[in-house]
């Protein structure tokens, strides 16, 4: 049945049988079809480990002078195998690296800067060509057709689904090669630099993949004048508490004198699937099988009694009119204007929330939260892009990395920030974002929360699991769905 039903199942028209038929089945079902999918998917093969060994010869040349590092390489990943090379810095003069990314808008524009900052000021003479390539999902497409070629760019940025595939196609190159280097990598502070939730995410059998960009995440907000007014005195401390202050919105707005707000009032439901592996790591559950390392076992498991508790809770609280559908995929004027206590967001969104209060002269104190749990552990889910390098001569690879250090240094980490509103990957970008924290304090609480932040999978089958989440989650809350169907 594998072969039959799911040889294919990355064409347009399987997705969209799959995707018709989730529509149609009853959970169960479609636990099933998502397990057989799972099952089906090619397992994820690493390549061989990169074992390294670095001297570095120091000169009595003056200061301008730069030191040699050689590398020493008993095994590579890379084509062609490599025993010794002896890196002279000044090589790197005529190496031009080509750098695609899916930046747009005001952001790209801050990217321009950032390359041009690096062309002007780099001391090797590198030069870096930068392409807007689209989406993600373009990106993806495009990279898989130069693999088919041969002509792939050096740097490319996206996440680490599509990474691991294009890994499968051509070796990417290791990065903990150059991360742990004395002279070109960073040090042990820098690395502790980064967040743990993003730095570790790239590293697969020990394999570096990439290096961490730029990240997103889906929060939870919080009217707090609002709950004030209700009598409640802070924010909800665990799922109880987050039902009762729900349903408490839910009936006052069902008394008052506005028809317009009735059936409204608690949580603004929101069924994109990063809301609701948000809930689910909140409920301390996983989708990930935990099998043995042994035998490399890898694939998904929705059936366990963590996550069919937070199915259960969010049917039920669906089914006491706490929580509701709005008609918008995007309900910010919803939550403006008080017809819910809680509603959900992506952390760039933030600003347009701002927005939508300030265009309805709304003056409520409205927070971010991570989602809350029944034994207060709350969590929230994170997700975005990384850097990655193809696997080429090695002073090409060191040009490349150099310019990935550069993009993913503090100042222009904030840079991008500012732009975009997404969570920094470094804490020390905090030191150049004070005013844009005072100015965001939204945001800066979503930051403060990163400690409950869970990072998504990073399969390659996760580009299609992830949708079929999101159409299980629109399931749950359809009129003809009961909580008897959740364990099935």
């Amino acid at each position: 049945m594998c072969l039959d039903l799911f040889a294919d199942s990355n064409t347009l028209d399987t997705q969209l049988l799959i995707k018709n038929a989730i529509h149609t089945m009853p959970i169960i079902s479609f636990l099933i079809l998502l397990v057989m999918m799972a099952a089906c998917s090619p397992e994820y093969n690493p390549p061989v480990e990169t074992e390294v060994k670095i001297s570095i010869q120091e000169t009595s040349t003056p200061s301008k002078a730069r030191p040699t590092a050689t590398i020493k390489l008993t095994e590579t990943p890379a084509p062609v195998q490599i025993e010794s090379i002896e890196i002279d810095p000044l090589k790197l003069q005529d190496e031009t690296v080509i750098f695609w990314h899916s930046w747009s808008g005001d952001i790209r524009e801050v990217v321009d800067e950032i390359v041009s900052d690096f062309n002007e000021s780099n001391e090797w003479g590198i030069e870096v060509e930068a392409f807007y390539q689209g989406s993600p999902d373009s990106i993806d497409k495009q990279v898989k057709g130069a693999l088919a070629t041969g002509e792939v760019p050096d740097v490319v940025m996206g996440y680490l689904h599509q990474a691991q595939e294009w890994n499968e196609a051509s070796a990417l190159f290791d990065q903990q090669v150059f991360v742990d280097d004395p002279v070109w990598g960073f040090s042990n502070e820098e690395q502790e630099d980064f967040y743990s939730v993003f730095w570790e995410h790239d590293v697969l059998e020990g394999k570096r993949l990439g290096i961490p960009v730029q990240r997103f995440g889906q929060i939870l907000l919080y009217n707090e004048s609002w709950a004030q007014e209700l009598g409640f005195e802070g924010q909800p401390k665990n799922t109880d508490e987050f039902k009762e202050q729900a349903c408490t919105a839910y009936y006052a707005n069902m008394l008052d004198e506005v028809d317009e707000n009735e059936d409204s009032g608690g949580w603004i439901v929101s069924t994109d699937y990063s809301t609701m592996l948000g809930w689910i790591y909140a409920f301390e559950g996983q989708i990930l099988y935990s099998g043995s390392p042994e035998q490399d076992e890898r694939f998904y498991e929705f059936d366990t009694p963590q996550n069919e508790a937070a199915f259960r809770f969010l049917k039920d609280l669906y089914d006491d009119g706490c929580a509701w559908l709005p008609a918008s995929q995007i309900p910010e004027e919803e939550f403006a204007s008080r017809q819910g206590l809680f509603s959900t967001a992506h952390v760039g969104d933030l600003k347009h929330v701002r927005e939508a209060f300030q265009a309805q002269g709304n003056y409520d104190t409205w927070i971010a939260l991570p989602f809350p749990s029944p034994e207060k552990a709350p969590a929230y889910d994170v997700f975005g892009p990384s850097l990655y390098i193809f696997s080429s001569k090695l002073e090409k690879q060191l040009a490349s990395w150099l310019f990935l250090k550069w993009l993913t240094g503090p100042e222009q980490q904030a840079g991008i920030i500012k732009a975009a509103g997404t969570l920094p990957v470094r804490e020390s970008s905090m030191e150049y974002l004070q005013e844009y924290k005072k100015q965001n304090p939204q945001w800066s609480q979503a930051v403060s929360s990163l400690p409950s932040a869970r990072a998504e999978p990073g399969y390659p089958s996760w580009k299609t699991v992830r949708w079929a989440l999101g159409d299980a989650s629109r399931q749950l809350f359809l009129s003809y769905f009961t909580i008897e169907n959740v364990p099935e």
